[in-house]
């Protein structure tokens, strides 16, 4: 016998080969040792592909097959390749391959060979790595035998023992793929022995077959299925209902339905509080309980199927009651005696009570003739429309079973009709107009012919502004939001008779708010020099409406100019040396005015001229020979600077026109492109003493959207 490498020492045991994960490791038994060398291996077992049950995007697997190739140590073409096809891991994960089935007849005693296994699939193929090498003894026959080839059990499972007949020496494994089987002792063995499997319980009603594989043998098992245990039968009462009243000495008609779906019904018995009432043994399953006494029972019927299994309904409640007595009555409202105007509007009330039920309905009768009904508590009924005369008023209350009681009578009496009220509103007139802080005075006159005015309420478009119940008839009414009104007077009279007078309309205006103005330009204590130019400007809005003007005054008596729009600016020049105080006054559209607070400017005595040096004033944005995108709102900036004062403004021109000004640096405006060509932008900068300067011209483009080209 060969024996393994010099390196390696091990135990006798059944000879096997395992493949890990694709690195192919052989190991002489169940746990890994150093062993190079394995002697006479008989089953190969390698872990299988991480894909194994992996889909491509197409829903194929991505494995398919494996392939194991047998190579002589130092030999590139293999001795066998065997395609595997794709079988199902064990339970420890691994798959058995019978390597002797694969390599047929041995090789000569002491050739080295080795191994590999291929996962193959669509993609291609994924090869492991050599297993370690692995020899053989001289040829040995060995025909293992098991007994018995084939095993039934039942369907609670259980245990089993297959014993194993070979020669000393022989080696040989036990393993299965299904499921519901497993090896519990003797998976694998040298020489004759046993394996112990355990078969786990069927729970389908349907047998199931399974295999063994012992010693190069398929031992085959089935189980026989589960057999279901009896379903009892279901039952349920169809008469009477629950709730169900009847009048002793009652005779009650008792129903069931009965069912068994895996046999049939026996019997169908009846009960009442547990007292068997009944019995029936076919369909319809019904029996009559007779002279039944008052009082409360519950019923239940109890099915017996053809496997003796029982099942009872729910129960079902009923009441037996003793003869019905009548109920009680008696009006409450009106009160006798009671005196109603044509046409009447009476409401009837009646106390209706039944002591050995319910009261289902109470009539009300006026002169013995029926006028009106109630079926639920309180019991009362609305008569209208009543004519001049005497009525007896009586209520008549029925019970759930049809006892029927009057009650005693109630006289009223009808008169003729009430007269109405009349009233009319004689203050505010039609048409007047107040305003939200005034104080209206409202006035009615109001008269009934056939009795008193109780009240006079007066309205403004629909809600109550004041009541009063003596005349004269009037109310102070402070209106709160400005709008249209429409002005009523409601009078009442002694019998609660009610007329509403004509409207009157008037109109309520909010207090006008006076407009507000400030001086913006020059700044307070600025000084210039005779003959002096000033530019005044202010700004001014007014709360609720608008500015229709605003006026510019020097020391409040001289006008300098008038302005209806925005913006609110004048010039003033040649003003003589001085100190004057500029005041704006604004008027808003309802004539109201403001004075702006005061700016003090003052206007030196003229000196020998000294030259003016022009200011300098460059357009700095847009850049010259910009592309706009109109429409767009475009900033202009210019720098300006004056060596000599200060630069009072800048104005921004497009194509000559004027599109705005800036008083203070930085300098610039918006100009609101809306149309498409070539625009020219230039800056005029003037100093404190009137110097100009034109910047130099800056040309743009603007083009509509849509219209660039690249």
């Amino acid at each position: 016998m060969l024996t393994s490498s010099p390196r390696s020492t091990r135990t006798p045991c059944p000879p096997r080969v395992r493949l890990f994960a694709f690195i192919i490791a052989f190991l002489s038994c169940a746990t890994v040792v150093s062993a190079q060398t394995v002697v006479n291996p008989r089953v190969v077992s390698f872990l299988p592909s991480a894909d194994h049950s992996a889909l491509d995007a197409n829903g194929q697997p991505l494995v398919t097959s494996y392939d194991m190739e047998i190579y002589q140590q130092g030999v590139a073409q293999a001795l066998r390749v065997a395609n595997l096809g794709k079988p199902d891991p064990g339970g420890d994960g691994y798959i058995l391959v019978d390597f002797m089935s694969i390599l047929g007849t041995p090789p000569a005693t002491g050739v080295t060979l080795e191994a590999r296994v291929a996962a193959v699939g669509p993609s291609g193929r994924g090869e492991s790595t050599p297993s370690n090498t692995f020899t053989f003894d001289a040829p040995t026959t060995c025909s293992p035998s098991v007994t018995p080839t084939a095993v039934t059990g039942p369907a609670q499972g259980g245990t089993g023992t297959i014993t194993v007949s070979v020669a000393t020496g022989c080696t040989w494994q036990a393993a299965t793929a299904t499921a519901w089987l497993s090896i519990t002792g003797g998976a694998s063995g040298s020489g004759g022995g046993s394996v112990n499997y355990f078969m786990a319980a069927n729970t389908s009603t349907s047998p199931r077959n399974g295999s063994l594989t012992i010693a190069g043998h398929t031992v085959g098992v089935t189980q026989d299925g589960a057999v279901l245990p009896n379903v009892e039968p279901s039952v349920s009462l169809t008469s009477p209902a629950s709730g169900a009243t009847f009048t002793s000495p009652a005779s009650v008609a008792i129903s069931a339905s009965a069912y068994d779906g895996d046999g049939t019904i026996r019997t169908v018995q009846f009960y009442a509080d547990g007292t068997l009432v009944g019995t029936r043994s076919a369909n319809p399953y019904s029996v009559t309980w007779s002279g039944v006494a008052a009082g409360t029972y519950t019923l239940t019927a109890v099915a017996t199927d053809d496997d003796g299994a029982a099942t009872t309904s729910a129960g079902v409640s009923i009441t037996v009651k003793a003869p019905n007595q009548a109920p009680t009555v008696f009006l409450t409202t009106p009160a006798p005696g009671a005196m109603f105007s044509s046409p009447a509007v009476i409401g009837m009330v009646a106390s209706a009570a039944d002591g050995d039920g319910t009261v289902s309905l109470v009539r009300f009768y006026a002169n013995n003739s029926v006028v009106g009904t109630a079926g639920s508590n309180p019991f009362s009924f609305t008569w209208t429309g009543a004519q001049p005369g005497t009525y007896t008023i009586t209520a008549e209350a029925v019970d759930n079973e049809g006892a029927g009681t009057m009650s005693a009578g109630v006289s009223i009496t009808v008169r003729p009709p009430n007269m109405m009220p009349s009233v009319t509103v004689t203050s505010p007139t039609a048409n007047q107009t107040f305003t939200t802080q005034s104080h209206v005075a409202l006035a009615a006159t109001a008269s009934d012919t056939d009795g008193v005015i109780a009240s006079v309420e007066f309205y403004a478009n629909g809600l109550s502004i004041g009541v009063t119940s003596t005349g004269p008839y009037a109310v102070s009414w402070t209106p709160a939001a400005a709008g249209a009104y429409t002005i009523t007077a409601a009078a009442t009279d002694n019998s609660n008779a009610r007329t509403m007078s004509a409207g009157v309309p008037i109109t309520v205006t909010a207090v006008n708010a006076p407009p507000v103005v400030t001086l913006t330009s020059p700044a307070n204590g600025a000084a210039f020099a005779e003959p002096a130019s000033l530019v005044i400007t202010a700004t001014a809005g007014d709360p609720d409406g608008t500015v229709s003007r605003v006026d510019f005054y020097a020391n409040g008596t001289t006008l300098v100019g008038t302005k209806s729009a925005a913006p609110y600016s004048v010039g003033w020049s040649n003003v003589a040396a001085g100190t004057y105080a500029l005041t704006a006054v604004a008027f808003d559209n309802a004539g109201a005015r403001t004075t702006s607070p005061p700016v003090t400017v003052t206007v030196a005595a003229a000196t020998p001229p000294v030259p003016n040096v022009p200011p300098n004033v460059d357009v700095t944005s847009p850049a010259a020979g910009s592309s706009l995108v109109a429409p767009i709102n475009l900033t202009i900036d210019a720098v300006a600077t004056d060596s000599d004062g200060r630069v009072a403004r800048v104005d921004f021109y497009v194509n000559g026109s004027l599109v705005g000004w800036s008083a203070t640096a930085p300098y610039s405006v918006r100009w609101s492109v809306r149309s498409t060509g070539t625009f020219t932008i230039q800056a005029v900068a003037t100093d404190d003493r009137g110097g100009r300067k034109t910047s130099a011209q800056v040309a743009v483009t603007a083009k509509k959207k849509g219209n660039s080209r690249k």
